[in-house]
C-alpha cells in the first residue's frame, strides 16, 4: 500500500501502473472525518487537473491493488470504515444536505444539516465603511451576533476535532509551538480552511533555527485594542512587515501565509483571503507594504466596530462558542458576508437590502 501526499507524479504513476487497483481518498493526516474509497479509474480522483491543480496537497491518496486491503487499513488507523463512492463503486447517493455536511463536500462544507439560529434580544450592528475613493455601498450587518454565531457553527473550519479553530486553540496552549511554525498548521490550514498549499513548500520555513521574526510579535499585540500612538511606539507595523517577509515565497502569498500566522497571534493578524480583501477595500501584491497597509485597514474597520465586535464575542460565549478573537470573530463576518463565501448561499434567515444611507447626498447634486 502507498500513501501519497504533496507527491502528485507519484500518485500520477500508480494509477498509471494500477489500473485495478483501489483509491482511499482522505485529508492529509488521514482523518475519520473523510474517507471515500475510489476505484482507481474513477474519474473524480483520476482526470487532468488545471496547472495550478494537485491531486495531493489538500488531501492524501492512500493506494492499494485490493480494496480490502484499504479497508483493513483505515479501520485500524482511525476505527471507521470508509464510504465507497456513489459514482464508481455504487455507494448509496447522499442528499444535498448530508453530502455537504462535512462529509467528503469540501474544506469549507458545512458541518451538519442547517437549523435556525435563535434570533433574541437586540441586534448589534457592524458598519463596513468603504474606503474614501470607493463607490460601493457601505456594508451594514444588523444582526451581526447571530451572523457570528452562525458561522461558528456551521463553517467547518470552527469548533470540532481537527478543525482550524481547535488547533488555535491547542496552539495558544503551547508556548513552544507557539513561537514557531510547524507542520500540523499547514495540515490545519489545508483541512478546513480551504488552502492549498503544500508541505514542501513550507518546509525551507518549519525546518528553520531563527524564529526571532516571530518572536518580535508580542503575543500580547491586539488589532483592535492597541491605541495609534501604541501601535506606532510599539513599531507594529514593521514587525508585521519583517514577518510577512520570512514566510512569503513564490507559493506563500497573503492568503495562505495570513491563514498559518493568524495560529500563532490570534489576536493580532486577520486571515486575508481575497474575500476578506475586497470587503475591506483592500488590494496585496508582492510588494509587502500592501500587506501590512491591508492589515491597518482591518484594524482601523475593526476599532470603529470595536464595542459592537466585544458584544458579539459575549453572545458567543453565551451560547457556548467562546473562546475567539474578536480578530477572528471580525474575519468571518467579513468572509461570510461576501456573495463568494461557500456559506453565503446558505443565509435564509438573512436578506440583502439596498437603502440610502440616512442623511445620503447625491456626489454629483448641485
Amino acid at each position: 500500500m502507498h500513501f501519497f501526499v504533496d507527491d502528485d507524479a507519484g500518485y500520477r504513476d500508480w494509477l498509471s501502473l494500477n489500473p485495478d487497483g483501489f483509491v482511499l481518498n482522505t485529508f492529509a493526516h488521514v482523518s475519520a472525518n473523510y474517507l471515500l474509497l475510489h476505484r482507481a479509474t474513477c474519474r473524480t480522483i483520476n482526470r487532468q487537473l488545471a496547472p495550478h491543480r494537485s491531486w495531493t496537497a489538500q488531501y492524501g491518496k492512500a493506494c492499494a491493488a485490493r480494496r480490502s486491503e484499504l479497508e483493513e487499513w483505515v479501520v485500524a488507523k482511525v476505527g471507521k470504515v470508509a464510504e465507497p463512492c456513489g459514482h464508481c463503486l455504487g455507494g448509496a447517493r447522499r442528499s444535498r444536505e448530508e453530502s455537504s455536511a462535512g462529509h467528503g463536500g469540501g474544506p469549507r462544507a458545512p458541518r451538519v444539516r442547517i437549523a435556525a439560529i435563535a434570533m433574541r434580544g437586540d441586534p448589534v450592528s457592524v458598519r463596513l465603511a468603504a474606503g474614501v475613493d470607493d463607490e460601493r455601498p457601505v456594508l451594514v450587518i444588523e444582526g451581526a451576533q447571530w451572523l457570528a454565531e452562525f458561522f461558528f457553527r456551521y463553517d467547518a473550519s470552527a469548533g470540532l476535532a481537527g478543525s482550524y479553530d481547535s488547533w488555535i486553540a491547542e496552539t495558544q496552549l503551547d508556548p513552544v509551538r507557539r513561537e514557531r511554525i510547524v507542520d500540523g498548521d499547514i495540515t490545519a490550514v489545508n483541512r478546513t480552511m480551504a488552502a492549498r498549499t503544500g508541505h514542501e513548500t513550507w518546509r525551507p520555513i518549519v525546518e528553520g533555527t531563527d524564529w526571532g521574526w516571530l518572536e518580535q510579535v508580542n503575543p500580547d499585540w491586539d488589532l483592535f485594542e492597541l491605541t495609534d500612538n501604541e501601535w506606532r511606539s510599539a513599531g507594529v507595523g514593521e514587525s508585521l512587515h519583517a514577518t510577512f517577509k520570512a514566510v512569503q515565497r513564490k507559493r506563500l502569498q497573503i492568503a495562505v501565509a495570513t491563514k498559518v500566522l493568524h495560529i500563532k497571534r490570534p489576536g493580532l493578524i486577520p486571515v486575508l483571503d481575497s474575500l476578506v480583501l475586497q470587503q475591506v477595500g483592500s488590494t496585496a501584491t508582492k510588494d509587502l507594504t500592501t500587506w501590512v497597509r491591508a492589515v491597518e485597514r482591518v484594524r482601523d474597520i475593526g476599532r470603529a466596530n470595536l464595542a459592537s465586535l466585544h458584544l458579539v464575542q459575549q453572545h458567543l460565549e453565551g451560547v457556548g462558542l467562546g473562546g475567539r478573537t474578536t480578530v477572528r470573530i471580525f474575519d468571518a463576518l467579513l468572509w461570510l458576508s461576501h456573495p463568494g463565501s461557500s456559506l453565503y448561499r446558505r443565509l435564509w434567515q438573512w436578506e440583502v437590502a439596498l437603502r440610502p444611507r440616512p442623511r445620503a447626498t447625491e456626489k454629483n447634486s448641485p
